[in-house]
């Protein structure tokens, strides 16, 4: 019998199948970046990177619906002053989005 919980979590990963990214966070110094993406297979993938050594990562796409071989570039820059991150990730191949930097209050 599914239970309410993994009922619940069917139906979110479902409506979130094709949002990008699942979950981000950051450690407290705000350098270690951990990123939580999801495919159109409903397959999670991702990780952690230093944002403050290398403002970019690349993450394999699980392969889904008979495509493979797949990149999803991730680049988040932190402002220093104020330790705020901006940025997103992109398909490798696509163009790169350009984000605004955020002000610090």
């Amino acid at each position: 019998m599914v239970g309410v919980k993994q009922a619940i979590l069917a139906a979110t990963l479902s409506v979130l199948a094709l949002a990008s990214p699942l979950e981000k966070r950051q450690d407290d110094t705000g350098c270690m970046f951990f990123i939580d993406l999801i495919n159109d297979c409903k397959q999670m993938y991702g990780g952690s990177w230093d944002i403050c050594k290398n403002p970019k990562n690349t993450f394999d796409i699980p392969d889904c619906n008979g495509e493979t071989g797949k990149k999803k570039v991730c680049e988040y820059h932190q402002v220093k002053e104020c330790k705020k991150v901006y940025g997103g990730c992109y398909n490798e191949g696509e163009p790169v989005p350009l984000w605004e930097k955020p002000t610090c209050p």
